[in-house]
């Protein structure tokens, strides 16, 4: 009999990642030091030899028998060359649909966890034909602040963080269907509907779009699939988002990100900003009173959005998820778009003129989201999987 013990952590950090890639990084690996764990951080940036020096070290690691696990974030450090036995376990954690990552799981072996952050895509990687290791994750954030600011000394009433530049009925939107043909165009806009009318996730939207029109997705090649998948996942994202912002955006919204002319056409009530960097934007985030998410895909999970918002003590507005339904109340500790939008601005600007209230359900969430969605407390989850899975395998298991 193995007896379990704790695994080391290695993280492998692309120092040229994107800031909210590394602070997600970075939350991540002090939840696993809180939790007990031995944490190394390998940097890897362009310097020559030093991937090489990577790989060397990993080497070392395996040969040396000792229980370790990588965490491989979006499924990027490629294991090609290690022999067979040695392979390391590996932890990957892909933040949106596997289907974006399909050229990936090729070298997703059996010594590999995978977090899902949609308990929807646990069907969309069995489909891919991957239906071991996988462990539902969803995203989670840093440790809420101290003291956040009271609802009355925050002077932006609403915003939305990320990139917005597609809208329906531009020359761009047109554009994106244009190489493909007429039965595949059809599927693409049935299979937008169905994201947005029947809340199915892309993947299976689609997938039931083209069967639909006699189409077999699996007899395809599969680029054409991922790139109808594409298409018809940013529709649906683009439709929503503007549906939602432009419905509230006399309310004093915000928007900081990479947006369009035709965005900022079709929202003249808007205030953009030009995305200041992650830091900054999070302190923005601060002074904010509710915080928009509008994001289709997660409907069965959560986002670094809602996290980040909480743990800033902003209240979110965000697009409904069964996940998120379970725990954060409607009206209470969270607010979930409807979707018929009829009356809800008027809602909304009797929810931002009541600082008690918000103040009350940026309390109310705040609990919720320290006690089950920091990364300290992922963390935890996490490192017991991986925990159980070394041991497994030191013991013959699988």
């Amino acid at each position: 009999m193995v007896t379990e013990s704790k695994p080391e952590i290695w993280f492998v950090i692309f120092v040229k990642a994107a800031d909210w890639a590394l602070d997600m990084a970075q939350n991540m690996a002090r939840g696993f030091e809180a939790g007990g764990y031995n944490i190394l951080l390998l940097l890897l940036d362009d310097s020559p030899g030093r991937f090489q020096q990577i790989v060397n070290e990993i080497s070392k690691k395996v040969d040396s028998r000792e229980p370790f696990v990588i965490i491989d974030l979006n499924m990027t450090f490629n294991f090609e060359g290690f022999p067979p036995d040695l392979v390391p376990w590996r932890y990957s954690w892909v933040g949106d649909n596997p289907v974006h990552h399909y050229m990936k799981h090729a070298n997703v072996l059996t010594n590999s966890l995978v977090g899902v952050p949609d308990q929807r895509y646990f069907k969309v990687y069995e489909a891919l034909g991957i239906d071991e290791n996988l462990v539902f994750a969803p995203h989670a954030g840093p440790d809420p602040i101290d003291n956040p600011l009271p609802m009355v000394d925050r002077d932006i009433d609403l915003m939305f963080a990320g990139n917005f530049k597609l809208l329906p009925d531009t020359d761009e939107w047109a554009a994106r269907k244009a190489d493909f043909d007429s039965l595949a165009a059809a599927a693409i806009d049935d299979a937008t509907e169905k994201i947005l009318e029947e809340d199915l996730e892309s993947f299976q939207a689609l997938v039931s779009a083209f069967e639909a029109r006699g189409m077999d997705w699996r007899e395809m090649d599969f680029k054409d699939v991922w790139e109808a998948h594409r298409v018809a996942e940013s529709f649906a994202e683009g439709i929503r988002r503007c549906e939602v912002l432009s419905k509230i955006e006399h309310l004093g919204l915000h928007i900081v990100g990479e947006v369009s002319d035709e965005v900022r056409n079709r929202l003249p009530k808007t205030t953009f900003h030009k995305f200041p960097g992650f830091p900054k934007m999070l302190e923005m985030v601060e002074r904010t009173k509710i915080l928009i998410n509008v994001t289709p895909k997660l409907a069965g999970g959560s986002h670094d959005r809602i996290c980040n918002g909480m743990a800033r003590g902003s209240v979110l507005a965000t697009t409904y998820s069964s996940y998120l339904a379970e725990q954060f109340e409607d009206g209470k500790d969270i607010i979930y778009f409807p979707k018929k939008l009829d009356g809800f601005e008027l809602k909304l600007a009797d929810l931002i003129a009541d600082c008690p209230r918000l103040d009350a359900m940026a309390a109310s969430s705040r609990t919720i989201y320290t006690e089950r969605h920091t990364w300290r407390k992922r963390a935890i989850e996490l490192g017991e999987a991986m925990t159980a899975a070394v041991s497994a395998k030191a013991s013959g298991g699988t």
